[in-house]
């Protein structure tokens, strides 16, 4: 996971999470599964906004096919026609901490 930098789209102009992140690239997150066994993880790192169109674009499209399986799903094709609008970014975290765990391993 250090090393590996993780992507999160997100709206150009008035995220609140973006407009935190232009003030402060340090980052703190947490990823839960809701479903049982819970699991999870959490961390530090510094972000970077990625705002050109084409990237954006590019990354959204991985997204969409990453969580909705095709681009021709109604989620991608909202997703990534945000992008091509150019209201969109991506926070690129790079993670300098992290912990794990998973109630599921006794």
């Amino acid at each position: 996971m250090i090393g590996q930098k993780w992507n999160i789209h997100s709206n150009k102009y008035n995220a609140k999470k973006t407009l935190n992140i232009k003030r402060n690239p340090k980052v703190y997150f947490s990823v839960d599964d809701c479903n049982i066994p819970y699991r999870g993880v959490k961390g530090r790192g510094v972000s970077t906004i990625l705002e050109n169109q084409t990237m954006v674009t590019e990354i959204a499209e991985k997204i969409s096919l990453k969580y909705f399986g095709a681009l021709n799903h109604p989620g991608a094709k909202a997703l990534v026609g945000r992008s091509k609008q150019k209201d969109a970014i991506v926070i690129e975290i790079n993670p300098k901490f992290f912990s794990t765990w998973d109630f599921g391993k006794t």
